[in-house]
């Protein structure tokens, strides 16, 4: 999975998989939608993570994969072109 934004659900999860035996999973530049006063959760190989450092280091996620606000234009009217002070402008350019 590569230069995706992934938002989580209600439920806060971002990625479930249960899978132990899974091989070549890969996550490059991909940015994990950090929503004020709320947190993510990661289940990788069946252990559940409230951490993105912890998941960070236990899924092979890369070191250009971020967990932070992307800083829309404006969500709410569904402009979702980065603000000019977007932290992950130079991921998707």
């Amino acid at each position: 999975m590569k230069k995706n934004i992934l938002t989580a659900g209600a439920n806060r999860i971002f990625i479930a998989n249960y899978f132990k035996t899974g091989k070549n999973n890969k996550l490059i530049q991909n940015v994990f939608h950090k929503e004020n006063g709320e947190k993510g959760i990661w289940i990788w190989e069946d252990e559940e993570f409230t951490s993105f450092t912890a998941f960070e280091s236990v899924s092979g996620t890369d070191k250009a994969t971020r967990y932070t606000d992307p800083k829309y234009v404006n969500s709410s009217s569904f402009d979702f072109r980065f603000a000019e002070d977007s932290p992950i402008k130079g991921i998707f350019e």
